[in-house]
């Protein structure tokens, strides 16, 4: 983790006396001799490279003690906030998966000790999630706005009921506004529905177009469905997208564009574009499991390239395409493989419910089989060229 995350904490500098014997630094700053005390003297300063250098001399002679010392000062309600909140990022650094102490420092009176307990918690949600978004979601009802912002964003995708929580509780009008994004694009990129009490599977895009999937044939033991999917912007009607569409895991086949004109869906094994505003249908190409590449205007699909028997399932090998909505033919960028096994609904692929989930730093794609496979950055899918082969 760069230095520089750990920043955010050092919002003031804070002055701190020293008594009994003192040593100086480099710089000629007076710090006490007593390791714990001297800790808090460096950490109660601004992160900045000659603190950097302070701290990296002081674990080198202390390695042993870090640890201990450390916790030891983020707990302690008499020293200084800044150095609380900085022993807290320091022990982020180090990767302490030390919940007993943040499930505290999380309560400290000091927001910057709460906001860079958040942002050491949140990346240890995806290694320890039981253990992490019980503080995370302690920094949601944070009576600071700032707070709940730092929450929401080390939130990110990881849990919707939380999610949901969070937009019952009636948040501001500007953090409302995030989180409901947040779980839109979320249920667009994979993330399961709970079916309706008839099996209706509904869902609103982004752009705040809503898709209904009314199932006409189920298949629970395949945890599978079929039926006919409408789409409706916001005021019009419902308009029939497509018949036959199956959902596998509860989750609907479909992607609208950021605009909210077009609907890219699977339909037999097909990939089809529908323009909301002329009602024109276009043919992509075969594939499947269509999902939005995260913050650009285009989607992404599976196309089968080859199967191989196992001795349990199938080895089933796609490429991976990225298509505009509006017309261009698809790129092909990457290839997954994944295995279909009849013990998981059937033989069925597993990219069927391929669900893509923000790392923060990157998206990912995952599902039975296969675990955080990093898509394009934004920007990288921007500059991937049409291919002119389809």
């Amino acid at each position: 983790m760069r230095i520089g995350v750990f920043a955010v904490a050092a919002l003031a500098a804070v002055n701190l006396s020293c008594g009994g014997q003192t040593a100086s630094d480099p710089a000629g700053i007076p710090l006490p001799l007593d390791p714990a005390e001297r800790l808090e003297a460096i950490l109660a300063t601004p992160i900045t490279f000659e603190q950097d250098s302070l701290y990296t001399d002081f674990v080198a002679e202390h390695e042993r003690a870090i640890e201990r010392l450390l916790p030891a000062l983020a707990l302690d309600r008499t020293a200084p906030a800044l150095a609380r909140a900085n022993a807290v990022l320091r022990m982020g650094q180090r990767l302490m998966l030390a919940f007993d102490v943040y499930g505290r420092t999380i309560e400290d009176p000091d927001p910057r000790v709460r906001g860079a307990t958040l942002g050491v918690v949140g990346p240890l949600a995806t290694r320890t999630p039981p253990q992490a978004l019980p503080i995370i979601a302690r920094g949601l009802v944070d009576p600071e706005i700032g707070i709940q912002a730092k929450a929401l964003q080390e939130l990110r995708d990881r849990d919707l009921d939380l999610l949901r929580f969070y937009l019952s509780t009636d948040p501001p009008p500007e953090l409302r506004v995030i989180a409901l994004q947040t779980l839109r694009s979320s249920l667009a990129w994979g993330a399961p529905l709970a079916p309706e009490a008839d099996g209706t599977l509904r869902r609103v895009s982004p752009a705040e177009v809503e898709l209904v999937l009314r199932p006409d044939t189920v298949w629970p033991e395949w945890d599978a469905v079929m039926g006919t999917l409408t789409a409706s912007a916001p005021g019009e009607a419902p308009r029939v997208i497509a018949d036959s569409v199956e959902a596998v895991a509860t989750i609907i086949p479909a992607v609208v564009d950021p605009a909210g004109r077009y609907v890219a869906v699977e339909t037999a094994r097909r990939i089809e574009v529908h323009d909301l505003q002329t009602g024109e249908t276009r043919l992509v190409d075969a594939g499947i499991a269509p999902r939005p590449m995260p913050f650009t205007p285009d989607f992404l699909f599976f196309r089968e390239l080859a199967r191989r028997p196992l001795v349990e399932g199938t080895m089933i090998r796609y490429e991976i395409l990225r298509a505009p909505f509006a017309g261009e033919a698809p790129v092909v960028f990457d290839t997954v493989s994944v295995n279909a096994r009849p013990d998981l609904r059937g033989y069925l692929s597993p990219l069927r419910w391929v669900r893509i989930h923000d790392r923060g730093t990157r998206f990912v794609l995952h599902t039975d089989g296969l675990s955080n496979h990093a898509l394009p950055t934004p920007g990288d899918a921007m500059m991937l060229a049409p291919d002119e082969s389809h």
